[in-house]
């Protein structure tokens, strides 16, 4: 086997037993890696029933073939469980080596199972997996976690996946944290290994697995890197370039979705200001050539890392907060809690919003709630990683939320109660149907549609999809290919960023037949990609969800008043979602037709079928 080792651990935390299991070739064809192969295993051990901070859920965490060839975008961990937030499945992905390590150190992927009686991190090299005593790193942030880690395997080349305090005090948003570098962020899957008090994850770097054709490989990674460095992505700014102009497009959200143009704040928070400010410099995960992070150094004292655009827009324009310091120093807060930031700045959002209404008091809070307020922000964060006071009630999430202070549907701004991120579909109206469909929730990572609709790059991973910026005509099918693309990158295990390099659909397959030898095309690896898509969609539909979750919040039918979303909205939805359900092979109510299982074999899912041992 070549660009997979074929060697799958199953950690029994409870048992405190490894067992290493093998898979064949067919396996890794069908699932590919990553988020693929997360899919599976969440499909076959976790249960509708399955409460999922209970010790009966299950962690992936899993590289892919990418990952043998050290390709460009190959720094890149996907993480997977079935999410405490919304009930879904859910991936989530951070930027760091350790996939890279992963797959070096002899394995393919990590399947954790069960729950340790005290805390515990596991320490994995060359395939052979430890359980080591982690009671001094209980209570320490992810940043203080990491460098301890590093301190005590001194020596080893190693690279961490922690969870901070909002991990081990199961707020149902925390997320996982690599390196002190890389935020696995959307879905709890931080939440979910402090339920099971893992507090972290080490892997020493090993020796990667054997590759197809290594010489020819070697050229092609030469030549892809130099090809990506010539884009100049983001201008070398990162994702702050970005906001000043989409503000212009409405694509910001400004006074929680409420507003619809704030010119003055945005450029206050965007590159280049950003950049000149906060003397901003590249930072690069393993195998990158965007740098997309940040390392800032603030006139007023902080030096870290920084914000990027979600949390720029969240934290910022969301809350009518222009301050890039106060920007700042509530990211760091936030990276070193380990909590979702974009779920987090809606929260805020939602808070202020339901005390102006009158749902809120003063006495539920201990504060008055404002916008435009650094000590609004630092101290709502505070109180939901701590889970104090309100705190407690904004860690379950919107719904609850909203449900405990009754207030109406109106105010939720969540997809399966996953918070809309930073780009408005009002600007881009395939985010409607994106969105409603997602898997793990309202998400333009697991669906990024909205870069079809103003360049082509969709284009090339299938027939041309026509369609006008304003106007609703075919953007289910470009809500469709954008899901597909999603998922083979995230089962490939690529940065989603080195599609703006040109990173093409030829450099991918190339990529992939000189790591495994697979001769396959991109026909071939979409029909995967859309394979498992619907399996994601098949656990969501055994544990419940049907098309009464594919919707999408009431503010975003409502018309722009101002501004470059003047009279725009959402239209037509209902009929673009039909003719999603019909061209995904789905019946009225969303639920997968047979007829779709059986053409995508998901009817053969037993581990008879793939596991040899």
């Amino acid at each position: 086997m070549f660009g997979n080792n074929g060697k799958i651990a199953f950690v029994d935390l409870s048992k405190r037993k490894i067992t290493l299991k093998h898979f064949n070739k067919d396996f890794y064809k069908k699932f590919l890696g990553g988020s693929g192969i997360g899919a599976y295993f969440i499909n076959n051990f976790v249960k509708k029933e399955t409460d999922p901070l209970s010790e009966k859920n299950v962690i992936v965490i899993a590289s892919g073939p990418w990952q043998a060839g050290m390709l460009p975008g190959c720094g890149k961990i996907s993480v997977m469980c079935r999410s405490p937030l919304t009930g879904t499945f859910s991936d989530t992905s951070a930027g760091s080596n350790f996939s890279v390590h992963l797959k070096s150190a002899g394995l393919d992927a990590i399947v954790i199972q069960n729950k340790s009686d005290k805390p515990i991190y596991l320490y994995v090299s060359q395939g052979d997996i430890e359980i080591l005593d982690a009671d001094s790193l209980w209570g320490l942030d992810t940043y203080q976690t990491h460098e301890m880690l590093v301190e005590k395997h001194k020596g080893k080349n190693i690279s961490t996946i922690t969870i901070g305090q909002a991990g081990e005090s199961l707020v149902k948003f925390a997320c996982v944290v690599s390196n002190a570098h890389g935020f696995g962020g959307r879905g709890g899957a931080g939440a979910v290994m402090g339920s099971k008090n893992l507090k972290a994850i080490v892997v020493a770097q090993g020796e990667m697995c054997n590759v197809y054709d290594s010489i020819n490989l070697s050229k092609f990674r030469r030549d892809l890197f130099e090809k990506l460095k010539k884009a100049n992505v983001f201008n070398g700014e990162g994702t702050p370039a970005v906001m000043a102009a989409i503000e212009r497009l409405g694509d910001v959200p400004i006074h929680h979705w409420l507003k619809d143009e704030w010119e003055e704040g945005a450029k206050a928070l965007a590159a280049p200001r950003y950049t000149e400010y906060l003397n901003a410099k590249s930072r690069y995960c393993f195998g990158c050539v965007i740098g997309c992070h940040r390392y800032v150094e603030s006139p007023t004292g902080y030096k870290g890392i920084g914000p990027e655009y979600e949390t720029l827009a969240l934290y910022g324009t969301n809350l009518d907060i222009k301050d890039l310091d106060a920007v700042c120093i509530a990211n760091d807060l936030s990276n070193r809690y380990g909590i979702d930031t974009i779920t987090m700045g809606n929260l805020i959002a939602t808070v202020i919003e339901g005390y102006e209404a009158g749902y809120i008091k003063q006495s539920d809070i201990g504060f008055v709630p404002k916008w435009g307020d650094t000590e609004t922000l630092i101290n709502l964060i505070n109180l939901t990683c701590q889970k104090r006071g309100i705190g407690k009630i904004i860690s379950e999430g919107s719904k609850y939320l909203i449900n405990t202070f009754n207030m109406p549907e109106s105010f939720n701004v969540s997809v399966k109660n996953l918070d809309i991120p930073a780009h408005d579909p009002r600007a881009f109206y395939s985010l409607s149907i994106n969105y409603a469909t997602g898997n793990r929730g309202a998400c333009h990572q697991r669906g990024a549609s909205h870069v079809g609709e103003r360049a082509g790059v969709l284009n090339q991973f299938g027939t041309e999809i026509k369609t006008l910026l304003d106007s609703m005509e075919n953007k289910e099918l470009l809500a469709i290919r954008a899901q597909d693309l999603s998922c083979l990158l995230n089962s490939l295990t690529i940065c989603f960023f080195h599609l703006f390099g040109n990173l093409t659909a030829d450099d991918i397959v190339n990529g992939v037949n000189l790591v495994t030898g697979w001769n396959t095309n991109i026909e071939e690896l979409m029909e995967t990609s859309e394979r498992i898509f619907i399996l994601q969609r098949m656990i969501n539909n055994n544990y419940g969800f049907g098309r009464t979750d594919d919707t999408l919040p009431e503010r975003f039918f409502k018309a722009a008043e101002t501004g470059p979303r003047k009279g725009k909205a959402v239209y037509d939805f209902e009929k673009h979602l039909v003719n999603y359900y019909k061209l995904r092979g789905l019946d009225e109510n969303g639920k997968i037709l047979p007829e779709t299982i059986k053409r995508l074999e998901l009817d053969k899912l037993d581990m008879n079928h793939f596991c040899t041992d």
